[in-house]
């Protein structure tokens, strides 16, 4: 961000997405300015993402024609094959904001990972696919990522599922497992995204560690 070396001496919170920073714009930042690192949030607004007690069976691939390898491809023809009717291909870059919303007619939300990011330290991690998902109370299925990080966590909390890089096997087997959680269990996957993974519930936090005054309700609804 070109602008970063101005604005960093007056931060009071800075989430970044890539790590290390770098050294420069790093000894510009005030030395209680708090730092975390966090790959990704979902960019919902509090109260926007519904759940729907109801989904259609049906597994929905958020994908992108960017990141369509021959690896990624292979996988598509096999759920095509495996699934049939239950899955559903979406090949758009970034699903519009304002038409995610809608994606919670499916159970299950199949989200591949950046791979093909630019950066090293964007494509050893995921998307904010997951996220959203989430939000959602879709089933969030992902790779395990090459750095695990905070999608093994999650995963540990039965709140996505994971299969292994490369395994269409375990990538069925993730998907069955999805498409087989109760509505209870997808309750607790929206209320925990929707409490703590969004943007809002992510800065108020931050701004509460680091005690920066400021009236949080106007972040967190």
């Amino acid at each position: 961000m070109p602008c970063f070396n101005a604005i960093a001496p007056y931060l009071d919170v800075l989430i970044h997405d890539e790590a290390p920073l770098v050294a420069e714009g790093r000894a510009r930042l005030k030395r209680d300015c708090l730092t975390h690192h966090r790959s990704w949030v979902a960019n919902f607004a509090p109260g926007e993402a519904h759940f729907n007690a109801a989904p259609e069976e049906r597994i929905y691939f958020l994908g992108s024609q960017m990141g369509l390898t021959p690896h990624r491809q292979r996988q598509l023809d096999f759920l095509k094959a495996k699934f049939k009717d239950r899955f559903v291909a979406s090949y758009d870059h970034s699903t519009p904001v304002d038409a995610r919303a809608t994606l919670n007619r499916y159970k299950v939300g199949l989200c591949p990972e950046g791979r093909m990011f630019a950066t090293p330290a964007m494509s050893a991690t995921h998307t904010d696919r997951p996220f959203w998902s989430g939000c959602l109370g879709m089933v969030p299925v992902s790779e395990d990522s090459r750095q695990g990080g905070r999608l093994e966590d999650l995963h540990a909390e039965g709140l996505i599922v994971r299969y292994r890089h490369g395994d269409l096997v375990s990538l069925a087997d993730a998907c069955e497992c999805a498409l087989a959680m109760s509505t209870a269990e997808r309750h607790l996957i929206h209320e925990h995204f929707n409490a703590h993974e969004t943007v809002g519930a992510v800065v108020a936090t931050a701004l509460a560690e680091a005690g920066v005054a400021t009236d949080l309700r106007q972040l967190v609804g």
